[in-house]
């Protein structure tokens, strides 16, 4: 068995080499371009404006909004008891038939 200090060289030198390997890019790349994050966070800023843009202009041509739709002041929804479902205390709740 090696001694530890070969094995933690052998151990450094692995994850130097995976970290080459993925910063390096594509090997038929010249050595001088290497990795760039700009690019990448370019491109993302860019697929979100591109997609807020769509959305407006979505919002605008299709005009789902009903006209008035907040006159009616804040809407709050109640939790309502058990007793006093839909179906009346007296009526049993619906069942479905086993067929």
């Amino acid at each position: 068995m090696p001694p530890e200090r070969d094995r933690r060289q052998a151990l450094a030198f692995d994850r130097r080499r995976t970290r080459a390997a993925f910063v390096a890019g594509p090997p038929g790349e010249a050595d001088g371009d290497g990795f760039r994050p700009l690019r990448l966070v370019a491109g993302g800023v860019a697929l979100a404006l591109v997609l807020l843009v769509g959305a407006a202009v979505d919002g605008m041509v299709s005009g789902r909004t009903r006209v008035g739709w907040g006159d009616h002041g804040p809407v709050v929804y109640h939790r309502v008891p058990h007793a006093a479902t839909s179906h009346g205390p007296t009526e049993p709740p619906a069942t479905r038939s086993a067929t």
